[in-house]
């Protein structure tokens, strides 16, 4: 498998320009390999998103590359892998925890904001993690009944 590491470097204040890539990085969830380095799978759509970070950094004073590599030991790879699919799980895990505290009102709302939110990590769920399917499950569950709901 291929990957595509994130390199920079960008000035140390205002400490507003480090705390943006960061932000940046985490909604992409990036792993992070060591300090300045982020990795995630070559896609068209994470190389994409690397590439308008980089322009990002330049423009912020930094210094920012993009490197394809793979991992030489399949241990290596798979613990990788591992390590998205947990962040992947976990996040799953904070969307079952909403479903289970279902409100009493404002069910539209709040099931809307959940379908976003499941959206998000979906998209970025590079490894298809097997919560995403009981989630998937269970949210459609609730929009079926809040339909019926509606309906009566």
């Amino acid at each position: 498998m291929e990957w595509v590491l994130f390199q920079y470097n960008v000035p140390n204040k205002p400490t507003k320009l480090r705390v943006y890539v960061w932000r940046k990085l985490k909604a992409l969830r990036a792993e992070q390999l060591s300090e300045g380095v982020y990795v995630l799978p070559l896609l068209e759509k994470t190389r994409e998103q690397f590439e308008w970070l980089c322009a990002e950094v330049r423009e912020m004073g930094g210094a920012a590359g993009l490197w394809k590599a793979e991992c030489l030991s399949e241990k290596q790879e798979q613990e990788l892998k591992s390590r998205f699919q947990e962040k992947a799980g976990k996040d799953y895990e904070g969307i079952l925890e909403r479903l289970s505290k279902k409100p009493n009102s404002n069910m539209d709302t709040w099931l809307d904001s959940i379908i976003r939110e499941y959206s998000n990590i979906r998209y970025q769920d590079y490894f298809d993690t097997h919560k995403r399917y009981t989630i998937h499950t269970q949210i459609e569950r609730h929009y079926l009944s809040n339909k019926r709901r509606k309906e009566t």
